[in-house]
């Protein structure tokens, strides 16, 4: 429970995506999959993941807490290099899951997933049509 309260704090601090029904739709990153799955469907079932799972955010915000280094700028800090969230198709992210690779911390988020074959790039957003802005 913690782990997403704090998840929610250091967004909050990040700035760097938003809430709400369509989420999914308005981060930054997406998989070249999910943009490919979201082109030919725009029902796609598509889902958000951590790059950074909350239970390694949590283990690292414990480390600072435990040394004493624990306030609001650890924490930005923390979350600008670890906490980027992409949006990856469902099988993207159930190969995630699946490996067990919540507990394993990685150099950065990007790292996590191209040790899963999966590639995140950024988005600008979209036009009112609804493609991609890149």
């Amino acid at each position: 429970m913690f782990e997403r309260h704090l998840d929610g704090y250091i967004r909050g601090l990040a700035s760097d995506s938003t809430s709400g029904p369509y989420q999914n739709l308005k981060q930054k990153h997406w998989s070249k999959a999910a943009i490919g799955a979201y082109r030919k469907d725009k029902g796609a079932e598509l889902e958000k993941d951590h790059g950074t799972p909350a239970r390694q955010m949590f283990r690292m915000a414990l480390t600072l807490y435990r040394e004493g280094r624990l306030d609001e700028e650890a924490l930005l800090k923390l979350g600008r290099k670890y906490r980027k969230v992409a949006v990856l198709t469902r099988e993207e992210h159930r190969r995630l899951s699946k490996n067990g690779d919540r507990s394993t911390l990685y150099r950065s988020p990007d790292e996590r997933w191209a040790a899963h074959g999966i590639t995140v790039v950024d988005i600008k957003g979209f036009d009112k049509s609804g493609n991609f802005i890149v």
